[in-house]
């Protein structure tokens, strides 16, 4: 078991110390930060209290909350307001 553990141990050793797997990785962190950067920026860019319906569109907290409000309505069996 420990013969085998170090051959393992030595193995991911030379494979994450290669040149290939750091210019890989370096690849990856980059497309992460840049993922990163966009997300914050277009989160800061949306209305404060703004809500994506499932369709794309955004409506603001209050008019989610009267969706939410007549759908439950429906839910219990009562008209529409």
């Amino acid at each position: 078991m420990t013969a085998a553990k170090e051959k393992t141990t030595n193995m991911w050793s030379q494979v994450t110390h290669s040149q290939g797997f750091q210019n890989v990785s370096d690849k990856v962190g980059s497309v992460f930060g840049v993922a990163k950067t966009k997300i914050s920026a277009s989160m800061a860019t949306h209305q404060e209290g703004a809500v994506i319906q499932p369709a794309g569109t955004v409506v603001t907290a209050e008019a989610a909350e009267e969706q939410k409000k007549v759908a439950d309505d429906e839910t219990k069996g009562e008209p529409k307001k």
